[in-house]
C-alpha cells in the first residue's frame, strides 16, 4: 500500500512530468537547440512555463517541498541557458581563438535524404573536439563541459562553403554561413541592394508517385549560388569545391568546404541554480520516500 500511495502522490506525478520534460529538452539540445528555443519563443508556452513555476513556488513554500524548489531551480536554468550567452565564439577545424582550437566536428553524417517536405532539426549524435593549454576536450550539445574555470558547450555546428566573392573590384570572404538542413538558406549582403543567398542542392531526386526523396551529399556538397539586386536575378549556378565562376564584374570561387563550431560559454557560479536543483529534486524524493514508509 505504500508503494501505491506514493506512486500516486503529487510529488512522485510532478518529478515524473519534470523527467519527461527534461528528457525533452535535452534531446531538442542535442538537435541544435532549435526546438527548446522555438519553444520559449511561443507566447503560450511561455505563460504556461511561467505559471507552472509560480504554481511549484507556491507549493514549494507551503509544503515545504524540496523536490518543488529544485524543479524551480532547474526549469529556470534552462530557460536561462536558452538565452544571449556573451561569450560565444565560432571556431572553423583548425582554427583557434579565446585560447581554445577546433581539432574536429564529428557527427555530421557524409549523406542526408530528405523525403517530401520533411524538416529535419539536426543531429543527435554532434560533438565538437576541441585542445585549450594542452587538455583535449569533446563538447556536446548537452551538458555544459567544465575545464579551466570556464563552462562550454557545443550550441551549433555545421558545413560551410568557403567563398571569396569579387563585385566591381570589392573582396569579400565568407566560411562560416549556415547551410544545414538542407532547404536552409544562407544570405551574404555584398552591398546595399545585392545579396548572395547560398544554400544546399540535392545530388539526387528520386520520385516514385507522390513520394519524393532528396539525396544530398555532406562529404562533397552541391551549392546552389544565387546573386540578386533589387531589379532580379543577376547570377545563379551550382558549384561544388574548386569551382569558380568569373563574369565581367564579379567572380565567385569555392575553396574547401568548412566545418564550423559555435561554442558557448558560462561562468561556473551560472550552473550552481541547475546542480542545485538536481540535488534538491533527488533529496526531496528520498525524503517523501522516507516519510512514507513511516507514515505507513
Amino acid at each position: 500500500m505504500g508503494f501505491m500511495r506514493f506512486t500516486g502522490s503529487g510529488g512522485f506525478i510532478i518529478t515524473t512530468v519534470f523527467i519527461m520534460a527534461l528528457h525533452y529538452a535535452v534531446e531538442a539540445m542535442k538537435q541544435g537547440q532549435g526546438v527548446l528555443l522555438s519553444l520559449f519563443n511561443n507566447p503560450l508556452f511561455l505563460c504556461l512555463f511561467i505559471l507552472l513555476l509560480i504554481g511549484l513556488c507556491v507549493r514549494g513554500f507551503y509544503r515545504k517541498d524540496l523536490t518543488c524548489v529544485g524543479l524551480v531551480l532547474v526549469l529556470f536554468s534552462l530557460y536561462l541557458s536558452t538565452g544571449t550567452v556573451p561569450g560565444t565564439v565560432v571556431l572553423k577545424e583548425g582554427e583557434e581563438r579565446a585560447q581554445l582550437r577546433l581539432i574536429s566536428v564529428k557527427g555530421i553524417p557524409e549523406k542526408m535524404i530528405i523525403i517530401g517536405k520533411e524538416r529535419p532539426e539536426g543531429f543527435r549524435n554532434i560533438e565538437a573536439e576541441i585542445i585549450s593549454e594542452g587538455r583535449i576536450k569533446r563538447l556536446k550539445p548537452f551538458p555544459y563541459s567544465l575545464f579551466h574555470g570556464r563552462a562550454f558547450v557545443l550550441w551549433n555546428a555545421g558545413i560551410s562553403p568557403d567563398l571569396e566573392i569579387r563585385l566591381k573590384g570589392r573582396l569579400l570572404r565568407e566560411d562560416r554561413l549556415s547551410v544545414l538542413p538542407p532547404e536552409k538558406t544562407a544570405k551574404v549582403s555584398i552591398k546595399e541592394g545585392v545579396v548572395l543567398t547560398v544554400s544546399l542542392s540535392p545530388e539526387r531526386v528520386y520520385k516514385k508517385g507522390r513520394l519524393e526523396l532528396s539525396e544530398y551529399n555532406l562529404r562533397r556538397p552541391l551549392y546552389r549560388i544565387l546573386l540578386k539586386d533589387n531589379d532580379g536575378v543577376l547570377f545563379e549556378r551550382l558549384l561544388r569545391d574548386h569551382e569558380e565562376v568569373h563574369k565581367t564584374d564579379f567572380s565567385i570561387i569555392l575553396r574547401d568546404t568548412a566545418y564550423w563550431a559555435e561554442l558557448r560559454q558560462r561562468d561556473i557560479i551560472s550552473l550552481l541554480p541547475f546542480y542545485t536543483g538536481l540535488f534538491l529534486i533527488i533529496a526531496g524524493a528520498i525524503t517523501s520516500l522516507l516519510r512514507k514508509k513511516k507514515t505507513a
